[in-house]
């Protein structure tokens, strides 16, 4: 399966980071090899909402260019 970008991938996707460009968001906690699922899209767009574990966090498009990601296969 190929990398894209995590403001590319559908919705209720589920996929495992592969690769984090901006460090702030290392520093957030993100890690490579974690699996994070698309919940939704705010409206006006935008802004997606992530599932990662336990945890639901929001990242503008700018910061999901950010994250490279491969879907898992379910």
């Amino acid at each position: 399966m190929e990398l894209q970008t995590l403001e590319k991938a559908r919705l209720g996707g589920q996929y495992r980071i592969k690769r984090i460009t901006e460090r702030r968001l290392q520093e957030l906690g993100l890690c490579e090899d974690a699996q994070i699922t698309v919940l939704y899209e705010c409206p006006f767009g935008g802004m997606r909402v992530y599932r990662i574990k336990s945890t639901r966090i929001a990242f503008r498009n700018r910061q999901a260019e950010k994250i490279w990601v491969q879907e898992v296969a379910g």
